[in-house]
């Protein structure tokens, strides 16, 4: 199909009814046809010229045309071939292609109207808004109930800061991301900042996640200093004692974008996740990661965005506390 037979058929016919002598009945446009109509009439009452009321008109086009140029040059171009016999003004066929234009997504129009390969581009999470609810994600700080279950996911990195994220879900199984740390941190420092944050908030935290990574950095020192234990080991003793239990994380980064995805988009006018205003780090990689130039996933700046994935798949979900069934925390044998 021509891309001329392609805009008739999918832009022109559907919104434009016909009655018995064929004759068009209502078209709409961008920004309401009957306001643009409007407009002109009452410029023109008020003695302005027909022609600086068109010249008025075509400012307002080319600002809002500025940033879509060539887009807007091809749709225009095949619009008024397909709209030639409708006696339509240059204005109007301007306003139905800025509409056209602008309905599509900005990051098909390369795509759409020029018909080159399509990369994924752009930001990965789109959706998320930095904004406060219901017009957004962002939610003030407030204390976090006793009974919510709470996380905190570890991205380990040898040589670089470490990533500390918490948590927790509601009883709607919704997430909030209600801490962030980023330090140099030992296997120590890690277990004071969980173990404290725990008993200073009265947090029901069980569960701690961190990269598989953690398990092996021993090894390339073991040839120096001897026999050593790894973060993991480390870690897992030190918690151990606090009813909080270790373990991998999950690297499934395919099913924890899409599950973050999922979480953005409202649930009867609601979303899935939440966000502290506080987590500044959280907030701007949401904001800042993107695709590369080939469609892959940028490696610069993603390290909350990867612990944020495993804690939405790490299948922690709100349950009821059962006062008369206290949990007993049973240390795993050789750890303690």
């Amino acid at each position: 199909m021509t891309i001329s037979a392609w805009i008739l058929n999918t832009l022109i016919e559907p919104e434009v009814p016909r009655n018995d002598v064929g004759v068009l009945d209502g078209l709409t446009f961008l920004d309401n046809e009957e306001k643009y109509l409007f407009d002109k009439n009452l410029l023109e009452n008020k003695g302005v010229l027909p022609g600086d009321v068109d010249k008025y008109f075509q400012l307002l086009l080319d600002f809002e045309n500025k940033s879509k140029p060539e887009h807007l040059r091809i749709i225009n171009e095949h619009l008024k071939h397909v709209l030639n016999d409708f006696c339509f003004s240059d204005v109007v066929i301007q306003l139905k292609g800025l509409r056209f234009v602008n309905d599509v997504d900005e990051d098909n129009r390369e795509a759409r109207f020029k018909g080159k390969f399509k990369h994924l581009s752009g930001r990965i999470f789109k959706d998320y808004k930095d904004f406060y609810y219901p017009n957004g994600h962002l939610v003030k700080r407030f204390k976090i109930y006793f009974d919510w279950p709470v996380v905190c996911e570890i991205d380990f990195h040898k040589s670089e800061k470490m990533v500390m994220g918490f948590y927790a879900f509601d009883k709607m199984n919704r997430m909030y991301v209600i801490r962030e740390v980023f330090d140099r941190l030992s296997a120590n420092d890690m277990a004071y900042i969980i173990v404290n944050y725990k008993k200073a908030e009265n947090l029901r935290m069980n569960r701690v996640f961190i990269d598989p990574l953690a398990k092996g950095d021993e090894k390339e020192l073991k040839n120096r200093f001897g026999n050593l234990e790894s973060t993991f080991t480390l870690l897992k003793r030190a918690l151990n004692p606090h009813g909080i239990l270790l373990d991998s994380a999950r690297k499934d980064k395919w099913g924890a974008n899409a599950r973050i995805r999922e979480m953005l988009l409202p649930k009867e006018q609601i979303p899935g996740l939440f966000v502290f205003d506080d987590c500044r780090l959280h907030r701007t990689q949401f904001k800042q990661w993107s695709y590369t130039k080939t469609g892959e996933w940028s490696d610069e700046d993603d390290h909350f965005m990867e612990a944020m994935g495993r804690a939405a798949i790490c299948g922690v979900k709100y349950t009821l506390v059962d006062d008369n069934k206290k949990y007993v925390f049973k240390p795993e044998k050789g750890i303690v």
